[in-house]
């Protein structure tokens, strides 16, 4: 999944992309249960799972988003990546990158 050397994983980050892939295959997982167990549960059960899910979904993005940083200038390259990449290959240049894409940081240095 990630490159060896990438930007991530040398910075001491790639713990957050895990955590952010598990809350996401948890939020995915309530939606499809909420969606198809509507004729188990009542309705505004199942709308409240869908819901939840939906919210964990957006909470984590958010996240993720704001929480990867270059300890250097501060740049947040997931925000970057989704926002410059194409749809298609945003992810895959996030964990491939091997170094900040605003100030050119390798995170190699860092103290953990």
């Amino acid at each position: 999944m990630f490159a060896y050397d990438s930007y991530i994983r040398r910075s001491g980050q790639s713990w957050k992309i895990w955590l952010s892939l598990i809350l996401l295959t948890i939020a995915g997982m309530a939606v499809f249960i909420g969606l198809f167990s509507i004729n188990r549960i009542d309705e505004s059960s199942s709308a409240v799972i869908v819901l939840g899910g939906i919210f964990l979904g957006l909470i984590e993005f958010v996240w993720v988003s704001v929480s990867v940083r270059c300890r250097k200038c501060g740049t947040r390259p997931v925000w970057n990546a989704f926002r410059r990449e194409p749809h298609d290959s945003w992810l895959a240049s996030l964990l491939n990158d091997k170094q900040c894409p605003r100030c050119g940081d390798d995170g190699s240095d860092l103290k953990l």
